[in-house]
């Protein structure tokens, strides 16, 4: 739920590149939910090095570096990528809430795990679609 009132109700543009482009925030849940929230999922993100810039009282915009590590336990992969998001905001209610979000990657590195070694699966920019 938290992730959700990140962003405005009703229309919305969400473009993940690879992983999708969606209209509103809860079709983006949607993913998210299927993706990420699993106990045998462990995500780290780090949102870092903000440049925003203030257009009114009421909107701005900001590009975002991020950094993400995942360990999925299931399916015994490593994932870390880098990249960075360019989102608009609108003040709604005394609430800044995403109106825009685009990410690209510039960096990804994929590996499979076993209890003795790892094997690369793909290192690059964007890895190929799922």
């Amino acid at each position: 739920a938290a992730i959700r009132e990140c962003f405005a109700a009703g229309a919305v543009h969400i473009d993940y590149g690879t992983l999708g482009t969606f209209t509103t925030r809860d079709e983006f849940l949607s993913l998210y939910e299927e993706l990420a929230c699993h106990a045998h999922i462990i995500d780290m993100h780090h949102g870092q090095n903000a440049r925003i810039q203030w257009h009114s009282p009421h909107q701005a915009s900001a590009v975002w570096d991020l950094y993400f590590h995942q360990i999925d336990n299931h399916h015994q992969t490593l994932t870390q990528l880098a990249g960075y998001y360019e989102d608009d905001y609108e003040r709604r209610d005394n609430r800044w809430l995403i109106t825009r979000s685009v990410f690209r990657v510039t960096s990804s590195c994929v590996v499979q795990m076993d209890d003795t070694q790892l094997r690369l699966l793909f290192a690059g920019a964007q890895p190929p679609a799922a």
